[in-house]
């Protein structure tokens, strides 16, 4: 089981603790800790959310959906 994901080092990252990322992005506080343990997938519509509200690229929770755009969202080249 994983207990550091890309979406914890992004929470990290941003500075925001899970209740903050709950209450930014509307997605609730048990979802966002299961993301962040890796319990549970981030699903397509999360990882939009994510991109609109707290401003993490969908590249990078799911590079599988968005490939083209995984390099770019890490500011490479």
């Amino acid at each position: 089981m994983k207990t550091f994901t890309t979406f914890a080092a992004e929470l990290a990252r941003l500075g925001l603790s899970t209740a903050e990322a709950a209450r930014k992005s509307g997605i609730s506080y048990w979802t966002i800790y299961q993301h962040a343990r890796g319990w549970r997938g981030v699903s397509a519509e999360a990882a939009l959310r994510y991109e609109q509200r707290l401003g993490i690229p969908r590249a990078v929770l799911r590079p599988d959906l968005w490939p083209a755009q995984t390099r770019a969202a890490r500011g490479e080249q």
